[in-house]
């Protein structure tokens, strides 16, 4: 999260993935499932940073956020975020 922006907490998602082990050198991947917005549309907001806890850890990896804008949706029908 940005100091002085918002802060959105997303659910977990209820999946069950199973344990992988990395060595030197190897990576993995994840996806995060959001609402994109327009430029400049009504409730977006841009981040600057995200901070991602991954499963069975308690402490948050803050990455960069190159893409769009957001678009706040906990209250529509599906929600994206």
């Amino acid at each position: 999260p940005d100091a002085g922006g918002p802060s959105w907490s997303l659910a977990r998602s209820s999946a069950k993935h199973g344990t992988i082990t990395l060595g030197p050198g190897d990576s993995t991947d994840f996806t995060l499932n959001l609402g994109m917005a327009e430029e400049n549309e009504e409730g977006s907001w841009k981040p600057r940073t995200v901070a991602v806890t991954p499963p069975n850890e308690t402490t948050a990896l803050t990455l960069k956020w190159p893409w769009g804008p957001l678009i706040h949706q906990d209250g529509a029908t599906h929600p994206a975020t």
